[in-house]
């Protein structure tokens, strides 16, 4: 699994504030979508990370992705 990243980072790169993607990440975590770990250098820290069924998930929708734009652009090099 994958360490994740802070919720000031995802706030940065998301340009928004720290509190609504918090509370965002909360619910996601309630939901089992996302999972918060403790920073082991620094206990106080906390990434998030998404959980191991929605990565498998996430994984499998590139898959169809990749699929789909296989079938898609086949067609245009005949």
């Amino acid at each position: 699994p994958s360490k994740g990243s802070t919720v000031q980072t995802l706030a940065q790169r998301a340009n928004r504030d720290i509190a609504s993607v918090s509370r965002q990440i909360s619910t996601l975590c309630t939901h089992g979508w996302l999972v918060k770990r403790r920073g082991k250098a620094d206990g106080r820290e906390r990434f998030v990370a998404l959980a191991d069924h929605t990565h498998a998930m996430l994984e499998e929708a590139h898959k169809q992705v990749s699929n789909v734009y296989s079938v898609m652009t086949s067609k245009l090099s005949l």
